[in-house]
């Protein structure tokens, strides 16, 4: 099953209960995978990471997904979604497609702050109790941890208010719909997070070689 999360069904639901069952309530969170490492472009930017470094971190995620057994939730930017769609297309687990705004986690919908409290509440009363996150892009530093990783990690541990501050264009279907951001915690989603570095890009590759100057 490939589907987004603002579509599933009551027999979608049925099938993510039974697979959170067998990882007793934990699922894998995967944040924008082959964002950098999938453009030439944005890889340009990143000039301290080498091609070995892009190799070991695909070479992890493939693993953990082939690994994993549980329901898979992937945020990825809307005008990507048919082409994470074929990726993903000989998957046999359960797969949820996030839609996200570009460059930001922030889930997309008319009324994302609503419609993502919904989701959660619902994986709350199928039994979600933990997410492990990974992806792109994920920095972390003596000053803290930065990057669409880590503000996933918020959204999913932390009941977030958010702001429409205007009108962009529909990248798939053309039209026009409202821009959100996240604005301010209202409280806690009660789901436990926690970044799984060796399956994040950067990470610790980047912060490595930085640390040695």
């Amino acid at each position: 099953m490939i589907k987004e999360y603002n579509q599933l069904e009551e027999k979608d639901w049925k099938r993510i209960k039974s697979a959170l069952a067998i990882t007793n309530g934990k699922a894998l969170v995967l944040v924008h995978p082959f964002y950098a490492t999938g453009s030439k472009a944005e890889m340009k930017k990143l000039k301290e990471v080498k091609g070995q470094d892009v190799l070991d971190y695909l070479f992890e995620l493939k693993k953990e997904l082939k690994q994993w057994n549980g329901p898979v939730f992937v945020m990825v930017e809307e005008d990507k979604i048919p082409a994470m769609k074929e990726i993903l297309k000989h998957e046999k687990k359960d797969v949820i497609i996030v839609p996200t705004e570009p460059g930001t986690p922030t889930p997309h919908g008319v009324d994302p702050g609503r419609e993502w409290k919904a989701f959660l509440e619902r994986l709350k009363r199928e039994g979600l109790k933990k997410v492990f996150l990974g992806g792109e892009l994920y920095y972390k530093a003596e000053a803290g941890e930065t990057g669409c990783v880590s503000g996933a990690r918020r959204l999913w541990s932390k009941e977030i208010a958010f702001e429409k501050i205007g009108l962009v264009r529909n990248p798939r279907t053309g039209g026009v719909k409202p821009a959100w951001v996240p604005e301010h915690e209202i409280g806690r989603t009660g789901i436990e997070t926690e970044i799984k570095e060796n399956i994040t890009f950067p990470g610790k590759r980047l912060t490595k070689k930085r640390r040695r100057r």
